[in-house]
């Protein structure tokens, strides 16, 4: 009867450090198995990292692609609306050419002023 409890126990005994012993050969196997395994997970890893980092960069050119064109639409826009009210929408743009001027005067040169007089009080000049 105690030869066979004693039996049992190292029975037991045996498979508990015979599942503990797999368990840490199969952690040391997978943390530094083959190393041409290792080596081809690595550049896997590797490979996506940039895969990643390209495909990141490329969202991000777009992103800013877009926005600055976005910016650049509004800025034309608003720069539109500031020369408009500036100039008024019946005049034309200061870099237009004028129209072409016909020879000679359409209208008489204005007429002199008469002196104003000594006592006038109207003369600015006068003291």
């Amino acid at each position: 009867m105690a030869c066979d409890k004693i039996a049992e126990y190292r029975e037991m005994l045996s498979n508990n450090i015979s599942d503990k012993l797999n368990a840490y050969s199969y952690q040391l196997q997978t943390r530094y198995g083959d190393p041409r395994v290792y080596r081809a997970q690595v550049e896997q890893m590797r490979r996506q990292d940039e895969h990643v980092a390209h495909w990141q960069d490329r969202q991000n050119a777009k992103l800013l692609h877009e926005a600055y064109a976005r910016q650049q639409a509004r800025h034309e826009m608003q720069h539109s609306e500031r020369m408009l009210k500036r100039r008024g929408a019946s005049s034309r743009p200061r870099s237009a050419k004028a129209p072409a001027q016909t020879k000679g005067r359409t209208q008489p040169p204005p007429e002199p002023r008469p002196p104003a007089a000594a006592g006038d009080a109207a003369s600015p000049f006068s003291e």
